[in-house]
């Protein structure tokens, strides 16, 4: 189809730039549809309809084209995204490069109002794990991660709502993860690598993506000769 190509060409001209993308995406919108939309006054009901025109038409092409401008490090990656949905979705499946490539990697949804542990009631604290408690009971294939010996890794991507009040990652970090601890996995000490994330939206509930493997960090299989031979730079140890 003329379309299909014209999105290629759009997207590889503008590989970097969204912004581009969005002019661009806006004049074939146009051209398509006979519409007089303005990318300087697109209404959030205009951010719509073009979402689901390019998304229902170009989904596949879209998800292809931009698998292509992903590299293999997360820190050379450059991407741009249809829309909210596709960042989450795509952060939410990080693959940890410390940890192994200990399969499968589960990646779970928890619809719940995040909460931080420093402004919690003990009601509130209560009510919060008891829900965490009862979201985690009917999972029975995250049986290996409740054993006691279990080494884990976690990375955890906070949605916020944009009626949610920004909070501090740690202590959100800490009420969540008293409440998973005994439920999900077995206890906090199990977990040997920790990666967290927020990110923003537009829409009004908060939810939680909680991605979790197994964790090979302290398996040292990656280590030829297993000792500490190491001349610290910084001075003496502190001792407290």
């Amino acid at each position: 189809m003329k379309q299909n190509y014209e999105l290629h060409e759009i997207i590889k001209r503008n590989i970097d730039n969204s912004f581009g993308i969005k002019n661009e995406f806006v004049e074939l919108y146009n051209r398509e549809t006979k519409s007089e939309l303005e990318v300087s006054k697109l209404s959030s009901n205009d951010k719509e309809k073009l979402y689901d025109f390019f998304n229902s038409i170009f989904a596949e092409d879209i998800e292809a084209m931009m698998l292509q401008t992903y590299k293999k490090e997360l820190k050379q990656t450059s991407n741009i995204f249809l829309g909210l949905a596709e960042k989450y979705n795509y952060l939410s499946q990080y693959h940890c490069p410390l940890c192994g490539n200990s399969l499968p990697v589960h990646i779970l949804i928890l619809r719940i109002k995040t909460q931080s542990k420093q402004a919690l009631t003990k009601d509130k604290r209560k009510n919060f794990e008891a829900a965490i408690k009862k979201w985690c009971a009917g999972r029975s294939n995250i049986e290996k991660f409740r054993r006691q010996e279990a080494k884990i890794c976690i990375f955890i991507l906070f949605a916020l709502s944009k009626t949610s009040r920004n909070k501090d990652l740690d202590n959100m970090t800490k009420a969540l993860v008293d409440g998973l601890k005994g439920n999900l996995f077995y206890d906090d000490i199990n977990i040997d690598h920790l990666n967290i994330m927020k990110v923003f939206h537009s829409d009004t509930e908060d939810f939680i993506f909680i991605n979790i493997r197994e964790s090979n960090l302290n398996s040292h299989e990656d280590v030829v000769f297993d000792i500490l031979k190491h001349k610290f730079a910084c001075g003496e140890f502190i001792d407290i």
